[in-house]
């Protein structure tokens, strides 16, 4: 959830800062994710029926005849529309790495040793710690809070817009005093 909500960041961003011209690149975007999802279908050989499949073989001529050049968008060239968004693609890029492609580190947690007193193994319900939770819930709350600053900020601001300050100040502060408390011991 909390890439998909700097993912969101990015766009909104990008639309600040480029506006109609990224609403192009958001559309090259989609249409390029048609298309390959299209092609997938195809080269999976699913099986459709007679007239679904000529619909989405028309579709993909009409798509492209006019998208040939259509580029997927990515978060990382995105997020280097600004400048100062360099360090979040990097904890992006982590939250990414660590989803798509778990590390020994986080797997870990599920590996019991052989000097458990009920014998080595694999556990599939590993304990979470209350500190894990508390900082899985600060990353998500940090970009969807983020993301709620941007997207008023582009539309120019709204009466409640003090209010996100307020509740990102009590957020932030909250968050310093559970993650005091809650800090594993070195």
């Amino acid at each position: 959830m909390t890439r998909c909500a700097l993912e969101n960041l990015y766009w909104i961003v990008g639309l600040a800062e480029e506006g109609e011209g990224f609403v192009l690149k958001m559309r090259d975007d989609e249409m390029s994710h048609r298309r390959a999802l299209g092609q997938e279908l195809f080269a999976a050989e699913v099986q459709l029926e007679d007239d679904v499949a000529e619909r989405l073989r028309a579709y993909m001529r009409d798509l492209n005849k006019g998208s040939d050049k259509a580029k997927t968008l990515s978060p990382k060239h995105v997020a280097q529309i600004r400048d100062d968004f360099e360090k979040t693609y990097i904890f992006y890029g982590q939250l990414s790495s660590d989803a798509a492609h778990p590390s020994v580190t986080a797997l870990n947690r599920y590996i019991v040793p052989e000097s458990h007193p009920e014998g080595e193994g694999i556990d599939v319900e590993p304990a979470v710690s209350n500190f894990e939770i508390a900082e899985t819930a600060e990353y998500l709350s940090m970009a969807a809070m983020c993301v709620c600053v941007a997207a008023n900020q582009i539309i120019g601001g709204v009466a409640g817009a003090e209010s996100l300050n307020a509740i990102a100040d009590r957020y932030t502060e909250l968050s310093n005093r559970t993650k005091a408390t809650l800090k594993p011991a070195a």
